[in-house]
């Protein structure tokens, strides 16, 4: 087989899925001792020369420049750099990054050429164009460094010095308190972004949030010097959550075990918004209960209405109701009929309709246990604090979250800003560098400063107050006790 070609491909036909069939030959060695493998390929044609590209690869190693063949970017690519990536242990989010960088940037003007034809200028100018420059080169420097190690390019391209700096966007600044406790408000009876709302706010990570159990949630209820009790809600961070990978370590040794503390001014909120999440137990006979657990989450939406003053006479109410009613129906395909109602003399009320809040609520699911109330409570409760508060997808939270600020007025910040707020006013409290980097996971003290600090004009004005405020927190006893959920 000449050594410019990889495999004999050929379509055979298409299976019972719709998916197209490949025969997949492939030969190497010398004439006098040639190897052959044959293979079907369920896919799409670049499936096909992918696993004639790993076939070739088994059958022979190159161990001189005289016996590169010529494969193509893309074939090197899908059919031994990314199984490779793998094999040697990197998660599924990372491959998955690696593969959405390279089939956006590399592969729509690179992918057809083969691997020894490509020049160090050619790449350069392409990873300096494109809209990622720094993940694309280190992409393309990943690919090009395996394929050395390969064997499969004549000599290695250095890419030191090549401009890839990212462009810079402009980062929404953090939340203020008042728009925090503005958001408190507006998000209450939504309650996905709500719990979001409430763990982000602690200083979570999206992937910290997504992961956090009832188990990993502490309550101090510390005594007072003056009297009374005062409680503060610690999350213990193990863990972090992605949809390619689930569960699994958290971003850096410094964001593991360690202690994130609720906002206090949302301690209560978050107390009663996780016990709204415990499961429920009704007996139906002497032995038997009806347990409901909440898991999950499922779209909705909700109709939304305006009101609309109309002073004058009865004729001038129904007027103006017949044009708001022709302004509905022009707007909106489904939709109540605006309603008129006389609130005083001459003053008409008239509600109408304004389209939809979607929002997700949590799915409940019911079944028949086994067992006295307090037996089958306590069992629930021991699923139930190891499942997460936040059951859903990262990509599911994130455009929730950003759909339902909008249709709430509030401004918009990504939920993994809710930690740099955190960061922003605890740097507003006079709080020390080296213990907003270790609450927050930080592995150096000007990681907070250089990226998420934001002291507006709210924070500033608020300085004299902290004086008195943290002499008066300063004052109460170090006798506290921790109780879990």
């Amino acid at each position: 087989m000449p050594k410019d070609k990889i495999g004999n491909i050929k379509k055979i036909g298409t299976d019972r899925y719709g998916q197209d069939v490949y025969r997949v030959q492939v030969e190497a060695g010398t004439r006098e001792n040639r190897l052959t493998k044959k293979t079907t390929v369920h896919g799409t044609l670049r499936d096909a020369n992918a696993a004639a590209t790993i076939i070739y690869m088994q059958l022979k190693g190159l161990d001189s420049n005289d016996d590169i063949p010529e494969l193509t970017l893309d074939e090197y690519f899908y059919g031994v750099f990314k199984p490779g990536l793998a094999k040697d242990g990197r998660t599924a989010a990372t491959v998955s990054s690696y593969e959405n960088n390279y089939a956006k940037w590399i592969s729509p003007s690179h992918g057809s050429r083969s691997l020894t034809s490509l020049t160090e200028k050619e790449i350069r100018s392409l990873i300096e164009s494109s809209g990622t420059p720094r993940n694309t080169l280190r992409t393309y420097r990943a690919i090009l460094n395996r394929a050395k190690s390969d064997g499969l390019t004549r000599y290695k391209i250095d890419l030191t010095g090549t401009k890839a700096k990212s462009r810079k966007r402009e980062k929404p600044a953090p939340w203020s308190p008042s728009e925090l406790m503005e958001a408190l408000d507006a998000l209450k009876d939504d309650e996905l972004s709500y719990l979001a709302l409430l763990l982000g706010s602690a200083g979570l990570r999206k992937e910290e949030s997504l992961a956090m159990t009832p188990q990993n949630v502490l309550v101090a209820n510390r005594r007072m010097a003056g009297g009374g009790n005062e409680k503060q809600v610690l999350l213990k961070v193990t863990a972090a959550y992605t949809d390619p990978d689930g569960l699994k370590g958290t971003k850096t040794e410094e964001s593991a075990n360690r202690y994130a503390l609720v906002l206090p001014s949302f301690t209560e909120a978050f107390i009663k918004a996780l016990e709204d999440t415990k499961p429920t137990v009704e007996p139906v006979d002497s032995n038997l209960c009806l347990l409901t657990v909440k898991r999950g989450w499922k779209r909705t939406k909700r109709a939304r209405y305006r009101l609309e003053t109309v002073v004058g006479d009865r004729d001038s109410a129904l007027k103006r109701r017949d044009e708001l009613a022709k302004e509905t129906s022009s707007r909106f395909k489904f939709g109540s009929a605006p309603q008129i109602k006389e609130v005083r003399g001459g003053i008409w009320a008239i509600r109408v309709f304004d389209g939809f809040d979607h929002f997700f609520e949590r799915m409940s699911r019911s079944e028949l246990r086994e067992g006295s109330p307090e037996s089958v409570m306590e069992e629930a409760l021991r699923e139930w604090r190891s499942s997460r508060i936040l059951d859903c997808g990262s990509g599911t939270l994130q455009q929730h979250w950003k759909t339902t600020l909008k249709s709430r007025g509030l401004r918009y910040i990504p939920v993994n800003n809710l930690r740099h707020t955190s960061e922003s006013l605890m740097a507003s409290s006079d709080v020390s560098s080296a213990a907003i980097a270790k609450m927050h996971g930080h592995s150096k003290f000007n990681t907070d400063y250089e990226h998420y600090i934001d002291l507006n004009l709210e924070s500033i004005f608020s300085v004299a107050g902290k004086v008195s405020e943290y002499m008066d927190a300063n004052s109460g006893s170090n006798d506290f006790e921790i109780e879990g959920f």
